[in-house]
């Protein structure tokens, strides 16, 4: 029944994209199945089920047999040994016991011994064979950082490109109480330095209530740094009096398709950013990259630099306008795009999905961790491999760079972790932002 617990769904009054069903591949290998992701597994579909029902699955009343495993090559992989002549039928063959457990009726999962031999060389096999430690345990006592939003939604802007559009912007406040007492029960409980992500999903000058949160984790001294996303549309020096600016990271969100008054609110959001570099804050400015947005990013930089704070762009990714981007953008803006992230090309590299993570290895799971709203520790939010919860009596994490087992890596956060990166570039306080490092500097931490 291992597979029917760990499919188990969370009941939380706010979206979780991590368990939100998405399809991976069509039609896999020439078999009449999808793969699936769902949570931290993934589920190979025949297309005779019709839909994507988990709960009927996991109560036996899947039609086909559907093949549960830890990654879409592990899934691809045993549908080839389960119909190895690629059958049209939907009944697996005699043998399938050699390979498969069966955790109820038509629901199958590799044996042991058959993933430790067949699938040795996997990226999330190697994983397994990784030295491990406890992180509630000292360690070696470098850093760690949590990336762990809060479940508000609560915002102001309605930008059109936002992911939160497809989820709606509601306060979430019962998924916000669980997510409050699993964000201070892992300061509690973690004794090395932290460095802390924890921006809302909404715009956090309008959540008094996480504001509270902040104040209480920054009581604690080992905590180093809280950074988070704010579009800055309403005056945040009242939010941080009596706080160490050094303390406080902030991706500042331009978004001009907001303001009403272009040049007013363009002087009041730079006014804003030269307030927290004042204070001595890790401060970054981003901007997304529709096609709209693009022939105005050069002078909104030059703007920003003349402030002293860098600036970064985000390239489009998903649907927008009837189009799906990267893909959508022309070779003239892919060109443009190229020059704006001259300084750091791996930006560039991995969110216009010129590179593959698959196989890499990287600082997540190590030194970086993402922690779901209930206190759930994974190594990223793409490679997804659960490491415990802040509630467990010890939380096993790597003691070594693992192996990515994701085909995507789209974040700037999740991009500056993998080893390549580290070891030419040094991640800012505000997560968003990198330096180059010496040519003596042989990087092996993301942020020392």
């Amino acid at each position: 029944m291992g597979i029917v617990q760990k499919l188990k769904k969370p009941n939380f009054d706010a979206p979780l994209q991590s368990w939100t069903p998405f399809l991976i591949t069509e039609g896999v290998n020439g078999h009449s199945y999808n793969i699936v992701g769902y949570g931290d597994s993934f589920l190979g579909v025949h297309w005779a089920e019709g839909a994507f029902d988990v709960p009927r699955f996991l109560s036996g009343g899947a039609v086909a047999p559907i093949l549960v495993g830890a990654s879409p090559e592990e899934v691809a992989h045993g549908l080839d040994l389960m119909f190895p002549v690629k059958l049209l039928g939907i009944h697996p063959p005699q043998n399938v016991e050699a390979y498969f457990d069966e955790d109820c009726r038509n629901l199958f999962s590799f044996k042991p011994s058959v993933r430790a031999n067949a699938l040795a060389e996997l990226p999330g096999t190697r994983n397994l064979r990784l030295r491990h430690s406890d992180l509630f345990k000292a360690g070696d006592g470098l850093p760690i950082t949590i990336i762990g939003p809060a479940p508000h939604r609560t915002c102001n802007y309605r930008c059109e490109y936002c992911y939160h559009n497809d989820h709606g912007f509601k306060k979430a406040e019962e998924a916000y109480v669980i997510w409050e007492k699993a964000i201070l029960r892992a300061v509690e409980r973690i004794s090395r330095p932290l460095l802390l992500s924890v921006g809302t999903m909404g715009e956090p000058l309008y959540i008094p209530e996480w504001w509270d949160v902040v104040y209480q984790v920054l009581n604690h001294d080992h905590v180093q740094r809280v950074a988070f996303v704010s579009n800055l549309s309403r005056e945040i020096a009242p939010f941080l009096e009596g706080v160490d600016g050094s303390r406080i990271g902030v991706a500042a969100s331009l978004h001009p398709s907001e303001f009403k008054n272009p040049e007013r609110d363009l002087d009041f959001f730079l006014s804003q950013v030269a307030f927290l570099k004042t204070i001595g804050a890790s401060v970054v400015v981003n901007y997304v990259l529709t096609p709209e947005q693009i022939p105005d990013y050069p002078r909104y930089r030059s703007k920003v630099r003349d402030l002293g704070v860098p600036m970064t762009c985000n390239i489009l990714r998903g649907p927008y306008r009837g189009k799906v981007f990267p893909e959508a953008y022309s070779e003239e803006e892919f060109g443009l795009i190229r020059e704006f992230h001259e300084d750091i090309p791996f930006i560039f590299d991995y969110q216009s999905h010129k590179k593959n993570p698959y196989g890499g290895r990287c600082t997540s799971g190590r030194y970086v961790f993402h922690m779901e709203m209930d206190g759930t520790f994974y190594n990223c939010q793409f490679a997804r491999q659960r490491m415990g919860s802040v509630f467990d009596d010890e939380l096993i994490v790597r003691a070594e760079n693992g192996y990515c087992t994701s085909f995507k890596c789209e974040c700037k956060s999740t991009i500056s972790l993998r080893e390549d990166v580290v070891r030419d570039y040094r991640s800012q306080g505000n997560m968003h932002h990198f330096e180059k490092r010496a040519d003596d500097d042989e990087g092996l931490h993301p942020f020392l």
